[in-house]
């Protein structure tokens, strides 16, 4: 479950990642819907 993630290290290593990976798509995104729009 969530909760046995959260608790473990490898857990909440893997939150850091998956939010790291979450935030360089959007900035890439935001980044192709500029040049876009340019």
């Amino acid at each position: 479950t969530l909760f046995d993630l959260r608790r473990t290290g490898e857990g909440s290593a893997m939150a850091v990642v998956i939010f790291l990976i979450l935030a360089i798509f959007v900035l890439i995104y935001t980044r192709l819907v500029r040049v876009e729009e340019a």
